[in-house]
Order: C-alpha cells, then sequence, then structure tokens
C-alpha cells in the first residue's frame, strides 16, 4: 500500500519506516555522515518531497526562522489528530538537514510526564550529555505535544532557556501552548503558533495526484473527505488497491473512516497480517517484541514493516502506534464480529505488560501500568468514566513542598473539616501514600491516596471512620492475619470533585500498580463520597462489592472492598478480560465459592483436627481447611485429596530437613500412616514415650508453620 506521504501525518510513516532506525547517526546526522547523494536515506528524502503537497506558508516560515528573517526560536504547531502534523514535521526536518542543521526528536507519546524521560529520549540520540547536541546550529522536534504534561512547564522554564540561541525548536500537538507562555512577556516575543488546516481542494488534488490515481476518482476523494489529510490518505489507498474492481469508487458511508479501515482489514495480505493489525489497534505501543508473542514469532519482523507502511500508522523510536480514529474502528470491529478472538487477543497483548508490572518497579512498572490500563480505553464501562483524551495532559508525581496545603483545602472546600482533617492525618504518617496529578502547564490537579495498612496501624488510623470501617468490614468477612495488609483509596480532582474525568485515568495506573504491581494485599477499598449512580458499575467491573457507608463529619462515604485471598491477581486479570468483551452488565459465569479464610489460632486448631482424621476422605472434607488456600491452591493434586495432599506436601518438608528425621517419623507414623496407639508408634521408633510426644509436638507445629506460610502467601513463597 501507497503512503501517503505529506497529505498527513499518519500518511508520512511509511516513509518514516523505511528510514534508518532511529539511532544516533540517523536522528542527529549531518550531511556526508552516511547522508551522502548516493545513499538509501537521500533517495527516500527526495520520494518524501515528490509526494508532499501543501503547507506552503509553513514551509516558509520555517526557512525565513532558519535564514535568520524571522525571530522566533520556537514554532507551535496546532492542529486536531489527522491533520498532519508529523508529515509536517518531516518536511520540516528534511529543510533543516538542506541548511545544514542538526535535527533531534522527541515525540511526547512514549515520554511519562518527566523531565528525566525528555532527557532520555534525547539521550538515546546523541550520548550521555543531551545539552552538548546543540553546541552546534540544531533544530529540536517535538511531536504530540499534548502528551507532556508538567514536562511543559520544565521546557519553558527550564531546559528551552539553556540552549544556545541558535537553537531552533518546532513543536506539534492538538492544543495551542497553556496561558503562560504568552504571560512571559519574553517567550510571548519569541513563540509563534501556528494552526493546521484541512488543504485546499487544489492541494487534495495535488497529492491525489501525486499519488498516480485514476482522474475519475480525484474529484469524488476530494469532494468526500473536505481535504481532511488523514481522510485523504485512506480513500487513496483503498483506491490504490482497487486496480481489478471496476466499481466506481464511492463514499457513502457516514462513518467514512470506519468503513475505510474495515476495508484495510480485509485486504490484509494473510490472517497474519490482520492479527497484527489488530493488535496494534489494541496495544498503546506495539514493537517487534510484541508482534513476536502475539501474533507470530517467525514473521514478527515483516509484520512490523507491513504494519509500518501504512498511513494510518505513526512509528517513533520505541515502536508504532495506529491514529485513534483508526484504532478505535478496528477495535470496535473485532469486538463486534468475534468476541472469542478478540478475548483471546486481549489476553496475549496483556500479559507482557503485566509481566512488567511484578517484575519491574519505578518508571517501568509506571509505564506497564498505563499499558494495562490502556486497553480498556475502549471499554464501555471505563469510557463513561475517563476522558482519555484529556487524560494526555495529566502526569504523576511524588507528594513536594506545597502539595499538603492543596490537598487539605481542596478535601476541606468539597467534603469538610472533618475529611481535612483526616486527609492531613494520612499526610502527616504516611506521605508516600500520595500521588499528586499534575497538569501541563497549569500546575497541581488533584491527587489520588492508596493508604495501605496492617494490624499494627489500625490503633493510628482509628480516627478516621473509613479506616475503622474497613477493618470491622474486612474482620467480619476476612480477618487479616499475620502481616497481611489492607489498602484504603480516596481521590479528588481540585476543579471538579469526583466527576468523571481525565483524573481518573491516574486513579486506573495507581490502582492497577497497587493491586498487581505490589506487595500482595488482603483488602482494597475504594471510598466513595457520592455519584453512586456514575461509580457502582464501575464498581462492579472492578469486582469490588459495596461494603458499608460510613459518615466523615457532613460528608458521607461509601466502601466498596475486594478479598485478594478469594479472587487473586490472576483470576482478577482473567475476568477483568471477560467483562471487556461481555461488558459489565453482561452476565459472567459465577465466581468460585469464597474461600475460608481463617486466623492463625483458628487455622491451628484446624490443622490439628485434619491430622486426627487424615485417614478418613469424609471427614476431612468437612473441615475448614478443605476450603481455605492450602487446599484450593494446591499444585497438581485431584480434588478429593487436596487437604490430605497439603498435609503430605508439608510432611515432605520435614523429611528433607535433616534435624526433623524424628519429627516426620512421628508424625507420619501417629496421623498419616498410623499405628494402632501412640504407645506402638514409640515403639516403633525405639523412643521413649516422652520423647516422641516432644518430636511429635515440634513436627506439627513446624508443619503448621510451614502450611500457614502458604496459606498467606501461596505455594510459590520460599
Amino acid at each position: 500500500m501507497g503512503g501517503a506521504v505529506g497529505a498527513t501525518e499518519h500518511a508520512s510513516v511509511s516513509a518514516t519506516s523505511r528510514r534508518p532506525k532511529p539511532t544516533v547517526e540517523t536522528f542527529g546526522h549531518e550531511r556526508g555522515e552516511g547522508m551522502g547523494a548516493g545513499t538509501i536515506a537521500d533517495r527516500l528524502a527526495r520520494a518524501r518531497r515528490r509526494r508532499f503537497v501543501g503547507r506552503r506558508t509553513e514551509q516558509e516560515l520555517f526557512r525565513r526562522a532558519l535564514d535568520g528573517e524571522l525571530e522566533p526560536a520556537l514554532l507551535w504547531l496546532v492542529g486536531p489528530g489527522g491533520i498532519g502534523k508529523t508529515a509536517l514535521l518531516l518536511r520540516l526536518s528534511d529543510l533543516a538537514e538542506e541548511h545544514g542543521r542538526r535535527t533531534l526528536h522527541v515525540d511526547a507519546r512514549h515520554l511519562l510526564g518527566t523531565p528525566e524521560s525528555f532527557l532520555e529520549a534525547l539521550g538515546r540520540q546523541v550520548g550521555n550529555d543531551p545539552y552538548a547536541a546543540f553546541a552546534e546550529p540544531s533544530v529540536l522536534f517535538v511531536d504530540t505535544a499534548e502528551d507532556l504534561g508538567g514536562v511543559e512547564t520544565w521546557l519553558r522554564d527550564e531546559l528551552l532557556p539553556r540552549l544556545p540561541s541558535h537553537t531552533l525548536v518546532v513543536v506539534a500537538g492538538r492544543e495551542p501552548p497553556v496561558a503562560a507562555w504568552r504571560r512571559d512577556p519574553a517567550w510571548a516575543e519569541l513563540l509563534r503558533v501556528v494552526a493546521l488546516r484541512n488543504l485546499a481542494p487544489d492541494e487534495a488534488r495535488a497529492y491525489l495526484e501525486a499519488r498516480s490515481l485514476d482522474p475519475s476518482s480525484v474529484e469524488t476523494i476530494t469532494n468526500a473527505t473536505f481535504g481532511h489529510p488523514l481522510a485523504l490518505s485512506l480513500l487513496a489507498d483503498v483506491a490504490d488497491q482497487r486496480h481489478d474492481d471496476a466499481t466506481p469508487l464511492t463514499v457513502d458511508s457516514p462513518d467514512i473512516l470506519t468503513a475505510l479501515v474495515e476495508r484495510f482489514r480485509v485486504d490484509a495480505p494473510s490472517d497474519l497480517h490482520r492479527r497484527a493489525l489488530e493488535v496494534a489497534a489494541h496495544a498503546r505501543l506495539t514493537d517487534v517484541e510484541l508482534l513476536r508473542h502475539a501474533v507470530d514469532g517467525a514473521s514478527a519482523d515483516e509484520l512490523y514493516d507491513w504494519l509500518a507502511q501504512l498511513s494510518f500508522a505513526v512509528v517513533g523510536s520505541d515502536g508504532l502506534y495506529l491514529h485513534d480514529l483508526a484504532a478505535h474502528a478496528l477495535d470496535t470491529e473485532l469486538r463486534r464480529r468475534d468476541p472469542s478472538s478478540y478475548l483471546a487477543m486481549h489476553r496475549k497483548v496483556r500479559e507482557p505488560c503485566v509481566e512488567a508490572l511484578r517484575s519491574t518497579t519505578g518508571v517501568a512498572q509506571l509505564r506497564a501500568a498505563s499499558d494495562v490500563s490502556w486497553l480498556h480505553r475502549f471499554s464501555p464501562v471505563m469510557g463513561r468514566i475517563i476522558d482519555w483524551s484529556a487524560a494526555r495532559m495529566l502526569a504523576p508525581d511524588r507528594l513536594r513542598e506545597g502539595d499538603a496545603d492543596d490537598v487539605i483545602e481542596a478535601t476541606r472546600r468539597f467534603q469538610g473539616n472533618a475529611a481535612a482533617d483526616a486527609i492531613a492525618r494520612w499526610i502527616q504518617l504516611r506521605p508516600e501514600s500520595f500521588t499528586i496529578v499534575r497538569e501541563a502547564g497549569r500546575g497541581a490537579r488533584g491527587y489520588v491516596a492508596v493508604l495501605i495498612v496492617g494490624l499494627d496501624d489500625e490503633a493510628a488510623f482509628a480516627d478516621d471512620p473509613r479506616v475503622a470501617a474497613a477493618f470491622a468490614h474486612a474482620r467480619a468477612h476476612g480477618p487479616l492475619r499475620g502481616h497481611e495488609r489492607l489498602c484504603v483509596e480516596t481521590w479528588l480532582d481540585y476543579r471538579t470533585h469526583v466527576e468523571p474525568g481525565a483524573l481518573a485515568s491516574q486513579l486506573s495506573i495507581k490502582d492497577i500498580r497497587t493491586w498487581l504491581g505490589g506487595e500482595p494485599l488482603a483488602w482494597s477499598f475504594l471510598a466513595l463520597p457520592g455519584l453512586l449512580e456514575v461509580y457502582e458499575p464501575l464498581m462492579g467491573y472492578l469486582m469490588h462489592e459495596r461494603a458499608v457507608d460510613v459518615s466523615v463529619g457532613a460528608t458521607t462515604y461509601t466502601l466498596f472492598g475486594h478479598d485478594w485471598r478469594v479472587i487473586g491477581p490472576r483470576e482478577f486479570l482473567d475476568r477483568m478480560a471477560e467483562r471487556e468483551v461481555l461488558g459489565a452488565e453482561d452476565e459472567l459465569p459465577p465466581p468460585p465459592p469464597r474461600p475460608v479464610v481463617l486466623a492463625r489460632d483458628d487455622f491451628a486448631r484446624a490443622l490439628k483436627d485434619a491430622l486426627r482424621v487424615a485417614t478418613d476422605p469424609d471427614a476431612l472434607a468437612r473441615n475448614p481447611l478443605s476450603r481455605s488456600r492450602v487446599s484450593l491452591e494446591l499444585p497438581d493434586e485431584a480434588p478429593p485429596s487436596r487437604l490430605r495432599g497439603a498435609l503430605e506436601r508439608a510432611l515432605e518438608t520435614l523429611a528433607s530437613s535433616g534435624k526433623d528425621e524424628r519429627a516426620h517419623a512421628a508424625v507420619k507414623l501417629t496421623y498419616l500412616d498410623p499405628a494402632r496407639t501412640q504407645e506402638e508408634a514409640a515403639e516403633l521408633l525405639g523412643l521413649s514415650f516422652s520423647t516422641y510426644r516432644r518430636h511429635l509436638a515440634a513436627g506439627v507445629e513446624r508443619i503448621t508453620e510451614w502450611l500457614w506460610q502458604r496459606e498467606l502467601h501461596g505455594y510459590d513463597a520460599r
């Protein structure tokens, strides 16, 4: 398929994908350094220039800035998705290289809302010292600026002022720069904002003619798309594929992009290509490794190259993604057409994200949690709660100086004095519990607070009715044991309180990290101060059941809770995948029976009872441990013998310890392979009765402790 280079930001990707991979040399090269007139890269540049149409005013403005005829240090290109921002950046990059400028590229879509991630992206192109790259005349291109988050403020106040005066910066995004740029008199003079519009009819025709389309199609496509670059590119690609189709090309569907993307799916070269397209539509970012895992190991490189040349794909240094409109159309169509295949694909795409979530920390874990959250952006339930577009302007941060006052004041304003006093207590004792959500150029937007506490912490937070109610509910329905912990979560948007919106995206990401990527929890509770008609379906989607209503001063909170020992992270993810396909309102298979959760003393008593009846299957089936984690999660045991199998597994640990042979023999002869009496067991072991009893008690105690650790942490515990 021919990429519509120049007409649209996504059309440009076909050229991007055929460039050498983004390395130090290709992103920061000079003429003559591997880019001479005889190279393939040089031929590709000429091909891009031939296919690029329109944007004459913007190109002329950039040329004048390069030549020093204009003062601006920063050009900010603004336009909606599909308008051609990325294609124009590539064209301006070619112009900069023709003028002998070094070019550097950062796509904010792949950042994590921190200055460090921006510098890391530069460092991958120029080495360890990003600032050294600007010693020579350079142009810095920043794409997808709507995803910069708090980095936008850092660019304005710290990075850009430090760059040499011969540096030119070009930024492209869906939103104009925030007002703080214009409030600064100096930046107001050096900043030029350029709004991109649809192509004019003559430009649209020129682009289609450059694609060598049948003349009969040119006017039809021009009129149907109104010059929208992405629609032009998609329709041109469809026309390219119709060489043997005598039917005139017409556009009757009101949802033109959906129809076009469906055509691409049908015309993909093979089933593997179609599956790769579906994966790319579903994932936040697609690379060869994901295709190798989710589609086909042998063909992953070929599939990636095919995806990269599609006109609605955007390629960056970390992988590619599909234009939002195309991704939505493809994802929705597969879910409607083949729910079972959609579910299987969802699980395959999610697997490496979940593995990274469990095995990494810090920035890598944040990225993995964002990937998992992103997989639910097309869910009807999540879609009613999260404004995914506005969410790109937000980034998580730790509690910093001055934030505590904002947190307490906003809580007081929306929820009253008692709630503010309670949240102040959280800040005093557990400041690490707070994630401050910052908005690009506008400071803090709100907070997410996740208080993680154990039995030893209950007294410290007893004055907070929400925490007290969480402990009480856990005691009644599944008490904490040993060092098990629960979490209580609340959040607040400084402008809209808890109304649905962008901040809920950060709530989702934080939940994923807490529930699935941190130390195991026994319980999680979300405290909702109203809007239950909005949030109760979401709580059902997240398998958090309504627990209790509790008042904190004038505000009533409803706690929704989940016992992670009943439905653990792995099963939670499986059932979430089902809900992604079927929807939260649809009937799902019933959850498994609730496991018995016993306190340590009750567990020990039940274990002694189980040992006494170890040879009686019916009596073992009546023992509460047969419905506990030690039985239900025992690997490779048939259901009727799970508890017996757990006892035998524990007994084996005594046999493998050199100092416990006699304890092992005493337990085995007394309970699992019993002699007629304990006296006979002592005689068989050649021990006095008192010595035998001492070894028996020690063996029972060691078995109890070993199985208790399995009860708390599972059989994978070491």
